[in-house]
């Protein structure tokens, strides 16, 4: 896979713009200090999900053909991309299944995003999860 180009960077966020939340950029003064520098801090914990994990996952999702949207997403995580790609495929009215630990801390908030939510007790992460039935939201 090869890195993203400024022009890639660039088409995404004109992707994804109208979707996703705009957040400042706040001086931590504290830090600032600390290090002798202007330290600030992108307040990307103001995006819906909390995390900055949506743009991708939006971007991402927006690049699919339409039969891939049709047929729907699996993502296994235990975190912010869970929720990232739970939330934007709900907004697009595709089927999501993500794949995390029972134990995941999160998984009661992507519980409340209309996607499928397998959860694996002490199971590691693997493309077996793509055999995992895609059907409508439980």
């Amino acid at each position: 896979m090869k890195s993203p180009t400024l022009e890639d960077i660039q088409k995404a966020q004109k992707v994804i713009k109208d979707a996703i939340l705009h957040t400042p950029l706040k001086r931590s003064n504290y830090f600032s200090e600390l290090f002798l520098k202007n330290i600030y801090f992108k307040m990307e914990n103001l995006q819906h999900t909390g995390a900055f994990k949506v743009r991708g996952a939006r971007n991402k999702l927006l690049s699919l053909t339409d039969a891939e949207k049709k047929q729907g997403v699996i993502t296994a995580s235990a975190g912010n991309h869970a929720q990232g790609v739970a939330h934007q495929a709900k907004i697009l009215g595709m089927l999501s299944m993500i794949v995390m630990p029972e134990a995941s801390p999160i998984s009661s908030k992507v519980r409340g995003i209309s996607c499928r939510l397998q959860a694996a007790y002490n199971a590691p992460a693997t493309t077996d999860s793509m055999d995992l039935p895609l059907t409508k939201p439980l």
